[in-house]
């Protein structure tokens, strides 16, 4: 699959999905899964007029610091940076 077609195929599933969940990207350490999302598909999303975040799962032990890590970053793109202390 190119990326053009990986980015489509997201961008559709963004649109018709109705559960509104979180997209999880897969695959071997070193294979450009970062590369890609940083690179290719957060721009493209941004040109569509989707808003996305993006959290790194590595050294998140548990649950709540996932949930934690989701929160701060969609805090810092509502303020646009300006993260106030909690």
């Amino acid at each position: 699959m190119t990326t053009e077609e990986l980015n489509n195929y997201i961008l559709h599933y963004l649109r018709k999905d109705k559960t509104h969940t979180a997209i999880m990207l897969t695959g071997e350490w070193g294979s450009g899964k970062t590369y890609y999302v940083e690179h290719d598909l957060i721009t493209f999303l941004k040109e569509n007029k989707v808003t996305a975040i993006t959290v790194s799962l590595y050294g998140l032990n548990d649950v709540a610091m996932i949930s934690k890590s989701i929160y701060m970053e969609l805090r810092m793109s509502v303020l646009g940076g300006n993260l106030q202390k909690l």
